[in-house]
């Protein structure tokens, strides 16, 4: 289910983890040799960034990440967008310098002004959230547009976001779908399962619980633990799929391992209830009190009825 994530510099972190996935996927990798190393020595920019990336990844040496920060400066003080990005990059995560989220905003939104997808994905969030800058949702929806029309799934999934919340932009959940689709055709796990839950419940589209529990089983190939919850949910109840307690308690099971909130508190109510497992209310105790832990009301609600605390 689409929830808005909470302002959180772990939040931003995990896009962040994200987006540098995408960008590594699309770019091959180099690795040090000589003649880089002599290339970035001579003023290169891009071989500067490339040199760089062998130091942070350890690609044909050893893994440096205060080397890689000083060759993406050099970089980057040439206006080199991926080391704007990367420059970025460091400061939010403290990876070669110190973490500082407002000068990683200001590095992240000079590589955003240069065109960098990413970048403009993530100072879009930055600015959604007040990440290293006042919050602007109404700017940080711009920025994510830009980055969207661009082709990035990250951006992708967080103006479908926007559009299913009302967070920066008029409510338009039509929209939203449309770019969940296009965000879940380059693969993107969380907009599968987004895509998933608006086809089960038909919100910006006509409901097909076929074509929902297909996207969630995308997306649970992938490992998303949301996917797990859905899919488990519908096996529980048979949408899209045969009825399957005993299937639906083994995605809840994958899902709670995770640590998902709502796998958690399924995974407790079937066991506190024997429903596809054997009945166990110590069992059932425990992953209710973690929900709990995690904040489900829910869970706190049946937890007391079993006695826990």
């Amino acid at each position: 289910m689409i929830a808005p994530a909470r302002a959180t510099l772990a939040t931003v972190l995990t896009t962040l983890l994200l987006l540098v996935g995408l960008a590594r996927a699309q770019q091959p990798a180099p690795s040090w040799s000589p003649a880089l190393d002599a290339a970035a020595a001579g003023g290169d920019a891009q071989k500067q960034c490339d040199l760089a990336r062998c130091f942070r990844d350890g690609l044909g040496v050893d893994k440096d990440l205060v080397a890689a920060m000083r060759w993406y400066l050099r970089a980057a003080e040439q206006g080199h967008a991926e080391a704007l990005f990367q420059v970025g990059r460091a400061h939010l995560h403290g990876e070669g310098a110190a973490r500082d989220a407002k000068v990683a905003f200001a590095w992240l939104r000079k590589a955003a002004d240069a065109g960098h997808a990413p970048a403009r994905a993530l100072v879009g969030r930055c600015l959604l959230r007040g990440i290293g800058t006042p919050a602007d949702p109404v700017a940080g929806a711009v920025m994510l547009r830009l980055a969207a029309e661009q082709g990035n799934a990250v951006a992708q999934d967080m103006l479908a976001a926007c559009l299913l919340t009302g967070n920066g932009v008029p409510k338009d959940p039509r929209a939203a779908v449309g770019w969940l689709r296009k965000a879940a055709a380059q693969g993107h796990a969380e907009s599968q399962d987004s895509l998933g839950h608006c086809l089960l419940v038909g919100l910006g589209t006509g409901t097909d619980v076929q074509e929902a529990v297909a996207w969630f089983r995308k997306a649970a190939q992938a490992g998303f633990a949301g996917a797990y919850v859905h899919l488990g949910e519908c096996a529980l109840r048979g949408l899209g799929t045969e009825r399957d307690p005993v299937a639906a308690v083994a995605w809840f099971r994958k899902a709670a391992e995770q640590g998902h909130v709502n796998g958690c508190h399924m995974l407790g109510t079937c066991l506190a209830d024997g429903t596809g497992v054997e009945k166990d209310e110590a069992a059932a105790r425990e992953w209710l009190r973690r929900a709990a832990e995690l904040g489900h009301q829910g869970a706190r609600e049946r937890l007391r009825t079993l006695g826990g605390t």
